[in-house]
């Protein structure tokens, strides 16, 4: 399904798209509105509703964790912020496309797709500053 981009009437207005409705995008948008004041975001979404992670990869019993959801409901309610949801970029819309519409893209977008960690010891060294370095010793975690 092509997205039929929006147009916005006074070139004065900065024209701003976020790719991703998740914690990233919710806090990109909210830097935007404090940053740019009447600045128009359109925020688009590949999946039907927003959130990402919060909704779709926190079990329902961490009602302190999804309270976030409250937060970013505040920052859509404020004026100039718009939300498509099922468009996917490449499919729906193109990047080149948000390039000549929009001031600015704002790619917010999680992982597409798991992917597995494995543990490792690196040679991890802390600076104080002073010459002296210190080992820490802990394990990391890296994407196989």
């Amino acid at each position: 399904m092509a997205v039929e981009l929006p147009l916005y009437v006074g070139m004065n207005t900065m024209r701003i798209a976020i790719i991703g409705s998740g914690p990233s995008g919710f806090y990109a948008a909210e830097a935007i509105q404090k940053k740019i004041p009447g600045a128009a975001i359109d925020m688009f979404e590949r999946l039907h509703a927003p959130y990402g992670l919060v909704r779709y990869g926190v079990a329902p019993d961490h009602e302190k964790l999804k309270s976030v959801t409250r937060v970013f409901d505040m920052i859509a309610s404020r004026p100039g912020l718009r939300w498509f949801g099922q468009v996917d970029l490449g499919r729906d819309i193109q990047l080149e496309d948000l390039r000549r519409r929009y001031h600015a893209v704002v790619l917010a977008t999680g992982a597409q797709a798991s992917r597995r960690l494995t543990a490792i010891r690196p040679s991890v060294w802390l600076s104080c500053g002073d010459g002296l370095r210190v080992p820490l010793k802990k394990t990391a975690l890296r994407p196989a």
